[in-house]
């Protein structure tokens, strides 16, 4: 099943047919909330990761979680992860999660 949905996805990730695709057939409905459900990260959501997990994974990672650390939730199956974390992002000056900068010439 998530093998066609990527591929549907792929096929549809344009900008004359992505729009059409997400609102309109019952594929893009489902990477759509596949793409915004936030319930895993609400306490009463971890009852239902096993549920969205493909055979033989144990854990969800998932990204653009903004927060200044990961946060590992449902007995550490769940991460939340975020690109801000990372040096480049921090250097580059991203105020949210503020590293070490230094001006070159």
């Amino acid at each position: 099943a998530i093998i066609g949905l990527n591929q549907a996805l792929r096929q549809n990730a344009n900008q004359q047919q992505l729009y059409d695709f997400m609102t309109g057939t019952l594929q893009g409905k489902i990477v759509y909330e596949l793409l915004t459900f936030r319930g895993n990260h609400k306490p009463n959501g971890c009852p239902f990761l096993p549920q969205l997990l493909p055979e033989g994974a144990t854990r969800l990672a998932v990204g653009h979680t903004p927060s200044d650390s990961v946060r590992l939730l449902c007995s550490q199956n769940f991460l939340a992860l975020d690109s801000a974390l990372g040096r480049w992002f921090r250097n580059s000056g991203n105020d949210y999660c503020p590293g070490h900068r230094h001006q070159t010439s």
